[in-house]
């Protein structure tokens, strides 16, 4: 398995917004779901600043993650 972790900082009045976009359910997980090699996507929050995030995109492999693009 292979995953790619991103870290984000996100405005208050934006959380929501970003959460439906980002979470498993979300735009970028129903985008990268249409790929060969994609396992899913899961989307944390800090408990001690919750305004940062990480996701983390699992793939099969790494070649299946760089033909996402």
């Amino acid at each position: 398995m292979y995953g790619i972790v991103w870290e984000f900082t996100v405005a208050t009045t934006g959380r929501e917004v970003f959460e439906a976009a980002d979470g498993s359910d979300g735009d970028w997980a129903r985008l990268f779901a249409r790929a060969d090699g994609f396992i899913e996507t899961a989307l944390l929050r800090c408990v001690t600043e919750p305004q940062r995030y990480l996701t983390i995109d699992r793939w099969a492999h790494s070649s299946a993650c760089r033909r996402r693009t």
